[in-house]
């Protein structure tokens, strides 16, 4: 830069001085800053891109997550084509309205026939078909359904190997044969199943192994209620083998009641009176002459397992039988007696045999008349039949574990998480089984084959279908019960519903079996399908049915489903009518030929059968809206209630409270109508025709459905009880359940009414009540009452007994006592004999006081009490537990063990006399042995535990009521004056609660039968939880005495000499509150005759009223502060007095001090309650959901924590607080506790009662 230029631009500066910068000081301002144009396109041009790419994704959306609704979502988007899900197969989808054209059209009775020939060929037996199982595979594979797989189980079942059924006649030297049946159906030219070279053996599926010889004689029906009608009439059972009729119960009851009864086999027929009007009597030729039952027709397989109980394997009931899993003895599911099923012509000559011989059916009950074969010479004698006259039953079986075979087939929907399940098992007791299973076989062929016409019209369904061929139903419900606890937690959450059809056609009526949840859903299907029996053209198969749906029991598929699952779950088929040819059931003549010409001849009900099934299906799987209906399930559930009323009250005596269950069905049903219709109003939503851009109302009506679609299907799994009924937790259903004593039929409120019936005992006295007659209704009663004689009978003996006699003998005789009338209570027949021989039991042992007073000689020291007398009660805790079970698992022999007992007339006479016999053997080895002391057992009784746990634990009133005892044991040893007295006051002990527990018994038996009476059998139970809160009232006014304190204390007595501390520290640990003042309130030499003053129990005491001790003393409390600063030169020990070894000398004045006792109880109490408040008020509101309740609870817990505070630091009105905060929980719960008797209202109640009694305490105690 030039010069010229560069002065120019250089800035004028003045002459230096002290007050110029050196340099000027420009202000600049703010640069500006500028984006770079690239920079600007990029924002803007990623703007628009996201604003596009979201723009495109919300107008997809709808397609994505809502993709189908019957077709008519796309009219939403006008011009555009149906974008298909990416599971979809090719092509465009199908309309509702199409997809049912569809499944009308295609179902072929002809097909079904070809299926059925098939299936109907040969034997397929379960575990023996896997030919089958490839097969039909292959050709769902063939019908488009390409996901399908075939799913094995290992299971446990049998196969029979030889049988024998026959009568003899025995003479003196010889036993003659006078019949012996074939058990075999016979061959007919017409029918070319009956005549398969390897058809299959006559046996029961599950039955037992064994060859008896014995009497019989005729139980009708094998009911619970006929062997009781049995029993009532004096019949003897036990030993015999029992010949029942099929029907009116599952068959394995028959068998399972017999063998609880002692019988030691069953034969099973069928007879014609189940046949109705077609039967030979009434004209109609036999089959394959005529519709009548062949009279060789039998039902030649039946399983035993109980149905009732837990189906599926017996081997893993709750859990699938998968390749080496775990295992349980299956003993306990399965029959122990040998059983056989007959046909009526081989029936005939048993009962021929009993003409003559006992009562007739006639002399019973309505029930029991009715048999079909007078005609035949059959006078329906019950029997037993004469000793020369038996039955020789011989039943050969082999159990094993095999394979079985499940084919699933799945057409994957939309919405994978709901899902629809139809099935049919595939397996057969017999060769032929046209009815029962395959016509239900031929039909899911058919199912199958329509719905994959439909897949090649470019259906895609909205939910997912799975399509099940079960093996093993007929030993089970093997396949299907195994393949549902295998799958339970997908079922759980997705399984929408399950279809079953068991068999399709056997007659011409239709006989559903349904959830009430889809109860509709049937009602809407059958008005679609056409009627193959019109009496007036165009009617369909609503038109000719009456209406009726039965409830769910068990006997096909469905169970595991409805009532382990929670599935709601429907039965379908058509079968016999009044007029129909009668169905061979089981039989193999149950075969094609016989469906051909009398079942379905035209098998058009097979044809209707699928449309029905398919039709349901479609309408569970592509409604938006489940198809179901809470208003019928609160319906139902109202009906049910009203039908088991009658029973209940009479039962109770006419008092049961249903009132609260009342309230709980009508709040559902109002609940239910509402939902029902907020469904219906979702559902006419959809018909809406919304422009294009305001598809966020079908996003927004799509989550709306699918909340409700959860709720629909997750009703029926809020009825599941996860512990199970009462003696069969495999059902978890507590509406619907198999009932107890019927197996098929099905049972409302199960739990409800089952506990109506309850007549089960825990142990063997009410078990040996009940045994000699007693009605179950009064064996509580009775119980209460042979307890109570033990009692009293224990009560005026006991004194006897503890002060006549030495210690060893009356503990050695009461125990041989014990021991022979615990045998001779073992043959008890009668109810006298039982109370008499409890009454001796009371009367011959005297060893309870005795044992006691051995214990107090034995252990004398006061602080080695609590150790030796635990023991007693831990001793008693062992055989409480112990005896009961090996007396329980010994009784009844014959019955549980037959293998070892089975022949022993003894036993069975006897049921209950073994237990007693090993517990005599069990004495006499333990006598027989030389004299020893074992190491002293300590289990860790005695430890520190916290104290809150008492308050969370069921076992705290057990534990209790064991720690109890010892106590008591000690305060009543502590009382004698001496060892003289001690066995007399043990023995005066003993005979008070001998009283107690002769009146507690009888009492409480009597209130028992007066609550069952009443229907409230929870009377005994308050009064207990009542007596026991009396009894602890004492607590608070007992003292503990000094006791005799053994020898030492008796030569006490005679020895004047005392150390002077040693009497004071004698009173304190007595519980002493004021030292003695004068000479006179001393023994004879406790201290020097020197005048006393009253000396409070919290004040001082100097040497100047007590001479210092000869010994060092024990541990004792430091001195108050103001008695330091009156004796300044107080010199102290370790032990915390002075050691002066002079007394004619004494030091200046050590004081004997003891401070105020801290108020330890009401510390803990006010913090234990402060938490136990608040905790229930956080329950209360978690319950219930009112604020109030969890305000009180805080409220009030926070009053406890201050007293709480207040006690701790030593504050004055800590007490007043915790009674002030004890008045308002009780005002406040209490009453709330009385009207509702719930669980938090009435833990609060006893929460403020116990504050009411410590914390008013203590305020009286400061007054």
């Amino acid at each position: 830069m030039p010069p010229e230029m560069r002065e120019k631009s250089m800035p004028h500066t003045m002459a230096p001085s002290e007050s110029t910068p050196l340099l000027q000081v420009v202000s600049v301002g703010p640069q500006r800053h500028r984006y770079p144009h690239h920079k600007l396109r990029q924002f803007c041009s990623f703007t628009l891109g996201t604003l596009l790419v979201v723009s495109l994704f919300l107008f997809l959306l709808p397609s994505a997550i809502f993709p189908r609704e019957h077709g008519s979502i796309w009219s939403y988007f006008p011009g555009a084509r149906p974008f298909p899900h990416k599971a979809w197969p090719q092509g465009h989808g199908l309309k509702y309205e199409e997809l049912q054209a569809i499944l009308q059209t295609t179902p072929s009775a002809e097909k079904a026939r070809e299926w059925s020939s098939y299936y109907t060929a040969g034997p397929h037996l379960a575990g023996k078909n896997l030919s089958q199982a490839i097969w039909t595979q292959e050709r769902w594979q063939e019908f488009g359904i390409h996901d399908t797989d075939i799913v094995a189980y290992d299971v446990y079942i049998n196969y029979p190997l030889d049988h024998r059924l026959a009568l003899l006649k025995k003479s003196k030297d010889t036993t003659e044969v006078t019949f012996e049946a074939t058990l075999e159906e016979d061959v007919l030219e017409e029918d070319g199943t009956s005549g398969l070279p390897d058809r299959v053996p006559t046996f029961h599926g599950y039955s037992a192994t064994g060859n008896v010889t014995a009497s019989f004689l005729y139980v009708n029906y094998g009911s619970y209620q006929d062997y009781q009608d049995l029993v009532d009439a004096n019949v003897s059972l036990s030993g015999k083998i029992a010949i029942a009729k099929y029907g009116h119960i599952f068959r394995g009851l028959k068998v399972k009641r017999a063998q609880e009864l002692g019988m030691v086999g069953v034969i099973l027929y069928d007879d014609p009176e189940d046949d109705g009007e077609i039967t030979e009597e009434n004209g109609y030729k036999p089959y394959p002459e005529g519709p009548a039952r062949n009279p060789s027709a039998s039902q030649l397989i039946n399983y035993l397992s109980e149905l009732g109980f837990a189906p599926g394997d017996p081997t893993t009931p709750g859990w699938p039988s998968k390749p080496g899993c775990d295992r349980k003895d299956p003993s306990d599911a399965i029959p122990s007696i040998p059983s056989i099923p007959i046909s009526y012509k081989e029936a005939i000559p048993f009962l021929k045999a009993l003409n003559g011989h006992g009562p007739k059916a006639a002399d019973f009950p309505k029930r029991w008349q009715g048999g079909k074969l007078g005609s035949k010479g059959v006078e329906y004698n019950i029997g037993p039949s004469p000793d020369d006259v038996v039955i020789n039953l011989d039943n050969q079986q082999e159990y094993v574990t095999t394979p079985l075979w499940n084919v699933i087939g799945t057409i994957k929907g939309a919405i994978p998480d709901e899902v629809v399940i139809l099935g049919n098992h595939r397996d057969a007791w017999i060769a032929g089984g046209a009815g029962d299973p395959n016509s239900g076989s031929a039909v899911l062929n058919e199912v199958i084959r329509s719905f994959g016409e439909a897949l090649k019209a470019g259906w895609k369904p909205l939910r997912t279908i799975v399509f099940a061929s079960w093996d093993g139903e007929e030993y089970g419900l093997l396949g299907s019960t195994e393949w549902v606890e295998d799958k339970l937690p997908w079922l759980k959450k997705a399984n929408v519903a399950y279809l079953n059809v068991d068999v399709a056609a056997s007659g011409t009526v239709l006989g559903p079996r349904a959830a009430p949840l889809l109860n509709s859903l049937i009602y809407e299907v059958t008005s679609l399908v056409q009627s193959p029996n019109q009496t007036i053209e165009g009617q369909t198969v609503r038109d000719v049915w009456d209406g009726h749906i039965a409830t769910m029991g068990s006997g096909s598929d469905f169970t595991a489903f409805q009532d382990f699952a929670g599935v709601a779950s429907l039965d379908l088929g058509f079968g016999r009518g009044p007029k129909d040819p009668v169905y061979h059931y089981h039989s193999n003549y149950d075969s094609f030929d016989w469906m051909d010409r009398f079942g379905d001849p035209g098998w058009l009900y097979h044809e209707a059968c699928t449309k029905l099934w398919s039709l349901a299906a479609a309408k569970l799987v592509e409604a938006p809206v489940l198809s179901f209906s809470a208003s019928d399930y609160s319906t139902g559930l109202g009906q049910y209630l009203e039908k088991i009323k009658p029973g209940a009250k009479k039962l109770r005596g006419g008092e049961f409270d249903f009132g609260s269950l009342d309230r709980a069905v009508a709040e559902f049903q109002a609940t239910a109508k509402k939902f029902d219709a907020y469904a219906a109003d979702l559902t006419s939503q959809l018909g809406e025709d919304l422009p294009w851009y305001l598809w966020w109302k079908k996003v927004r009506l799509y989550f709306q459905i699918r909340v409700v679609n959860d709720k629909y299907k997750a009703l029926e799994r809020a009825f599941l009880y996860e512990p199970g009924l009462d003696g069969r937790n495999w059902f978890k259903h507590v509406v619907f359940a198999p009932g107890l004593w019927t197996g098929y039929s099905g049972a409302t409120y199960p739990g409800l009414v089952e506990s109506f019936d309850a007549g089960d005992s825990a142990n063997a006295q009410p078990e040996m009540i009940e045994y000699v007659g007693v009605p179950k209704n009064e064996v509580a009663k009775w119980v209460g009452i042979s307890s109570a004689v033990t009692s009293i009978s224990q009560a005026i003996m006991a004194v006897t007994w503890g002060t006549r006699f030495g210690r060893k003998p009356i503990i050695l005789t009461g125990l041989t006592c014990t021991m022979i009338i615990s045998l001779l209570f073992g043959f008890s027949q009668t109810l006298t004999w039982v109370v008499v021989t409890r009454a001796l039991l009371g009367l011959m042992n005297g060893n309870v006081g005795i044992i006691r007073t051995m214990v107090a000689e034995m252990v004398p020291e006061k602080e080695l009490q609590p150790h030796a007398f635990s023991i007693m009660p831990l001793v008693w805790t062992i055989g409480t537990i112990f005896g009961p079970a090996f007396g329980g698992a010994l009784a009844h022999p014959a019955e549980k063990h037959p293998e070892i007992f089975g022949n022993s007339e003894f036993l069975k006479r006897n049921p209950f006399i073994l237990p007693n016999i090993a517990s005599a053997i069990l004495f006499i080895i333990g006598n027989a042995g030389n004299e020893e002391r074992q190491p002293r057992l300590r289990l860790g009784i005695g430890q520190n535990a916290d104290e809150l746990q008492y308050f969370t634990r069921e076992e705290s009133a057990l534990a209790a009521s064991i720690f109890g005892f010892p106590c008591i044991t000690i305060l009543l040893t502590n009382s004698a004056t001496s060892l003289t007295v001690l066995g007399t006051l043990n023995g005066v002990a003993t005979s008070v609660s001998a009283v107690g527990r002769a009146a507690g018994p009888a009492i409480c038996g009597a209130a028992f039968s007066f609550g069952v009476k009443k229907g409230y059998i929870i009377l005994p139970w308050w009064m207990l939880s009542i007596f026991g809160a009396l009894s602890a009232l004492p607590i608070y006014w007992t003292v503990e005495p000094d006791g005799f304190q053994g020898n030492d204390a008796e030569e006490e007595q005679d020895e004047p000499q005392e150390s002077d501390y040693g009497a004071a520290d004698h009173r304190r640990s007595s519980g002493a509150r004021t030292a003695y003042s004068t000479p006179n309130q001393l023994p004879s030499g406790a201290f020097p005759q020197s005048s006393l003053t009253p000396i409070p129990y919290h004040h001082t005491i100097t040497s100047s009223h007590l001479p210092l001790p000869h010994h060092n003393p024990p541990t004792t409390t430091a001195t108050t502060p103001t008695n330091q600063q009156k004796n300044p030169s107080i010199q102290t020990t370790q032990n915390g007095l002075s050691h002066n070894p002079n007394p004619l000398h004494p030091k200046p004045a050590t004081k004997l001090t003891q401070e105020p006792q801290k108020q330890t109880l009401e510390i803990n109490s006010a913090l234990s309650l402060s938490i136990l408040t608040s905790l229930g008020g956080v329950i209360g509101y978690a319950r219930t959901g009112s604020v109030p309740s969890i305000a009180a609870g805080l409220s009030v817990g926070a009053l406890y924590l201050y007293s709480f505070q207040r006690l701790r630091t030593g504050q004055t009105y800590g007490d007043e607080l915790g009674l002030l905060a004890s008045i308002v929980l009780s005002g406040s719960s209490i009453p709330r506790a009385i009207k509702t008797r719930k669980p938090v209202p009435i833990g609060l109640s006893l929460v403020a009662i116990y504050g009411l009694l410590v914390f008013g305490k203590a305020v009286l105690g400061k007054n």
